[in-house]
């Protein structure tokens, strides 16, 4: 009787080990939802801080020629912007795209006087930049 008791103390039960391993895929799928969530929040980051920083591009140059570069329609930036592309290429040396990557745009829009900028945040919702200067 006594090589039985040792037996079993010498390692797990099977049932112990399968809640071992249930335990430690619970925690790893807690761990994954948590870092999906801060991915998103990263990529809207991201993209708040690219709209910032094409909206100073667009208020130097208004100083520069006294308005922004028109562009009527809504275009995408890096697709169908040309005229605002070449001067993003110039000031930036390249062209912000969304961190979901191809597909993705930013969206300009202006009459010269006034200027939209747009992106679309991870859950779907628009994050709209608009400056008046009337």
């Amino acid at each position: 009787m006594n090589n039985k008791k040792i037996k079993y103390d010498q390692g797990l039960a099977t049932v112990e080990f399968f809640v071992v391993i249930i335990i430690i895929f619970f925690l790893i799928g807690c761990i994954m939802i948590f870092m999906a969530g801060a991915v998103k929040e990263a990529n809207d980051a991201e993209r708040k801080s690219c709209i910032a920083q094409l909206m100073r591009i667009l208020l130097t140059l208004r100083i520069d020629s006294g308005e922004f570069p028109i562009q009527p329609m809504e275009c995408a930036i890096g697709k169908d912007c040309a005229n605002f592309d070449k001067i993003l290429t110039d000031k930036l040396l390249y062209i912000p795209k969304d961190p979901r990557g191809e597909g993705y745009y930013y969206y300009y829009r202006s009459d010269g006087k006034s200027f939209s900028l747009k992106a679309i945040m991870a859950n779907g919702s628009s994050y709209v930049y608009t400056e008046n200067n009337n």
